[in-house]
């Protein structure tokens, strides 16, 4: 009678290293599922942010490119509330009523907004065109390469 109660408890101890190892698996897998979603999440909001930076310097360029275009200096715009036509802040924007006081000046994914403006062609003049970038100060990585991810 001895045998069969020792060879019972073999199989209940294999049983429960099967369903441990079943359980950490899952446990892993889950724990992945939603560090993936979070960085998903992030990427979303940071897709969000600069779409709403982005419309902001291209009102910017749309309602001070004639004055952007004719200027002599970098400080021509201080009277509309801009230190330097070549890189308006978010708060300067945020003033200026063209962006909505309530954004947040970075996300944890890029960092805060750097803006350049510049100007292309014969300027000062009317031939001259104003261009803008838009970018976060820290650059998104690939998490599997550790490079900058181009996309």
């Amino acid at each position: 009678m001895g045998g069969p109660l020792r060879r019972q408890q073999g199989y209940a101890l294999i049983e429960l290293a099967v369903a441990l190892l079943i359980g950490i698996l899952l446990a892993v897998w889950g724990a992945q599922a939603l560090v993936n979603r979070y960085r998903d999440a992030q990427a979303q909001a940071a897709a969000v942010w600069m779409a709403a930076v982005h419309k902001a310097v291209g009102a910017y360029v749309r309602r001070h490119g004639p004055d952007i275009q004719s200027a002599e200096s970098a400080d021509t715009l201080v009277i509309d509330g801009f230190a330097d036509w070549r890189s308006p802040t978010l708060a300067e924007l945020v003033e200026a009523g063209l962006l909505s006081p309530g954004v947040a000046h970075g996300t944890a994914l890029t960092g805060a907004a750097r803006i350049t403006v510049w100007r292309d062609g014969s300027c000062p003049g009317a031939v001259c065109a104003v261009e803008a970038l838009i970018h976060g100060e820290r650059p998104l990585i690939d998490p599997v390469h550790r490079d900058p991810d181009q996309a």
